[in-house]
Parts: C-alpha cells; structure tokens; sequence
C-alpha cells in the first residue's frame, strides 16, 4: 500500500460494477479471464495497493460477495454510473473516493497516484482529460458532490461529466499522465469480446508488456 501524507485527505477506492455487459454476451465482463485472471482481481489488486478502504458498488451483491472487499447495493431504479458514484459516496465514510470501472484491467498504480497527488482541500473532483474528452469513471470524487448528484437523479441526469460545471473541478492533463503511463493503457475499456482476446493475444505475445496503445485494439 502507498504511504499517504498524513495531512492529505482521506481518500478510499470505489469499484464500479454495476454495467449490464451488453456487449460482452454471456458473462459478466468484470469475471472475463485477462492473462489467467478475471478482470475484476486485477483491478481490485490494484487498488488494495493504494487504499485501505476499497469497495464495489453493484445492482446485485452477489456475483461480488466472495471478492474479500466491501460490496454496496445501488439501490437506484436508474441505470447509470453516477447512480453507483452516489451510493458509493453515501455509505463510505471517507472525503473522497476514487471510482474506476471493472472494465480496465490495466488501470496502474503510478496513474492512481498521479490522479491522487492533484487533489486539494477545495475540490470537489480531480478528473483525467484525454485530448477533449474527460474519463470521469477514473476520477476522485468529494462527498461535497453528493447534494449535486441527488439533484441530478432526482431531475433525470445520469450524465456523469454534467456535474463538472456545478463543482470545482480539477483537471488531470494527459501530458501528465502520459510521464507515468505513456501509452495511457490504464484508460482501455475492455467491452466486447474483440476486445478481450486482442488483449490477451498481446500479453500472450509479451507478458511485460501491458499493450502498446489503444490502438491495437478493433473499433468499436
């Protein structure tokens, strides 16, 4: 686990598993094998090595409940990230939370804790920016957003990045993300099952090697 200055804030971590695998059919994507290992192990390992509290936020507890961690029921009639990012933020007793999806299997520490270093006392949401887009499912979250995001429930937003411009907000660049992870393999989405066997067909090739950039993979 990483050391934390004692005067940063108390930040833990926050799975997002709540997807329905639409384009994954047949399994649920987060338990898709990477490289001999489901895909949700690798990233909940990942976060045990940064964060002593670590959670996943699910529909149904479930299929997560022999994961060793924390698992919290999004008890929302609405399907949507956002809905987990606030059941998450209203159970853990923690000022911040990261959320990462159980999509990324390549997500690093090192990016973890580029993302962490960004955040100060006043804001509300350290969040990476890819070119023109922000990746708002690999972002610290402040339980200050919470009045926000009932609101925006409560009127029928479920658009996470529609948040940004009611909060202070923290921008992560990608010319720093890219010094610690130059091909930004932690931002890869594995959604199809093109997806998962380019991947493992990568590793497979060169196990030191995470993958050599999104583009590797087929469009989708």
């Amino acid at each position: 686990m990483m050391s934390r200055d004692p005067d940063a804030p108390c930040c833990g971590a926050l799975l997002l598993a709540g997807g329905r695998s639409r384009r994954m059919p047949g399994i649920n994507k987060a338990f898709a094998e990477v490289a001999g290992r489901p895909m949700i192990q690798r990233i909940l390992d990942t976060l045990r090595a940064c964060f002593e509290s670590v959670h996943i936020v699910a529909k149904d507890r479930a299929p997560y409940a022999g994961l060793g961690v924390d698992v919290i029921e999004d008890r929302l009639p609405v399907q949507s990230p956002l809905a987990g990012i606030h059941a998450g933020l209203t159970a853990v007793a923690r000022e911040y939370l990261f959320c990462c999806p159980c999509d990324t299997p390549l997500l690093s520490r090192e990016v973890i804790e580029t993302i962490l270093a960004e955040i100060r006392p006043t804001t509300d949401v350290v969040v990476p920016r890819l070119g023109q887009f922000y990746q708002p499912l690999c972002a610290v979250y402040s339980h200050r957003c919470l009045p926000v995001i009932a609101d925006m429930l409560a009127e029928g937003e479920v658009k996470v990045d529609r948040l940004y411009s009611q909060v202070v907000l923290k921008e992560v660049s990608e010319p720093l993300l890219r010094r610690v992870d130059p091909h930004l393999h932690a931002f890869l989405n594995v959604n199809t099952p093109a997806d998962l066997a380019a991947l493992t067909r990568l590793l497979q090739r060169d196990p030191t090697r995470a993958i050599a950039a999104k583009n590797d993979l087929p469009p989708h």
